[in-house]
């Protein structure tokens, strides 16, 4: 991607889309606007399907976590237990999953 010893790039666009919703950004960056930041949950379909590659490989961004908030686990209602147990089993799987088809080189450019 770079020249041979070149590791920046600065790139001024000439217009901008800004969302805070990563699937108006996935469709954003499916049409052609440009280079979209998107967690790799939302994009891995489009690039496993080939509507995007990922860029800069090599790189990732510092990872967040997720929280589940809810009231006082001294009150805590079972069905909402449950749900919070369901999505600690879960979605570790789920998200090594779609990091499978992002970290696949074949989709890298």
């Amino acid at each position: 991607m770079f020249p041979q010893g070149v590791d920046q790039c600065v790139i001024t666009p000439n217009d901008s889309f800004s969302t805070n919703v990563a699937d108006a950004m996935l469709v954003a960056s499916e049409l052609g606007m440009g280079i979209g930041l998107l967690p790799f949950y939302t994009a891995s379909q489009a690039i496993e399907q080939g509507r995007l590659c990922r860029l800069l490989a090599p790189y990732r961004l510092r990872e967040s976590a997720l929280y589940a908030i809810y009231p006082s686990r001294h009150y805590l209602d079972a069905k909402v237990r449950t749900w919070i147990d369901y999505l600690k089993e879960q979605l570790p799987a789920l998200f090594e999953g779609h990091a499978r088809v992002v970290d696949d080189s074949r989709y890298w450019r």
